[in-house]
């Protein structure tokens, strides 16, 4: 039999429901949280930031582009579509980006605040 090394506690998989609790043995036991290793943190920074993917995947999108409006006329209203309805948020993003937060902080776990509201209105958890 192994030996229980300590318990997680879990919300039950319905809103109201009793927690669950977990055992976990000795032997599965890791470090609370994700473990980071900085070296590879520092390198993906600095080899691919995140706008990377605006030079990496330029071709396939102009590809995509080319293909839909020649072939594909629904696909390419989709597309378009979804162009249109995201270009304000896009723009709205580059023009917020440098902003400080101007709200003082209530001290409230807004996350959790945001996970008991999904689990009211019917959303189950599923990840940790």
């Amino acid at each position: 039999m192994l030996k229980i090394g300590h318990e997680v506690v879990r919300p039950g998989k319905l809103y109201g429901d009793a927690p669950v609790t977990i055992p976990v043995p000795e032997e599965l036991e890791t470090v609370p949280g994700i473990p980071v290793n900085n070296r590879e943190v520092d390198w993906y920074a600095r080899e691919h930031p995140e706008e990377m993917q605006d030079y990496s995947q330029q071709a396939a999108q102009d590809w995509q582009f080319i293909e839909m409006k020649g072939s594909n006329a629904e696909a390419w209203e989709i597309l378009m579509e979804h162009s249109r309805v995201d270009r304000p948020l896009v723009i709205a993003g580059r023009e917020t980006a440098d902003m400080e937060p101007t709200a003082e902080p209530t001290g409230e776990d807004v996350t959790q605040l945001i996970k008991d509201k999904a689990r009211q209105v019917g959303y189950v958890e599923v990840g940790f």
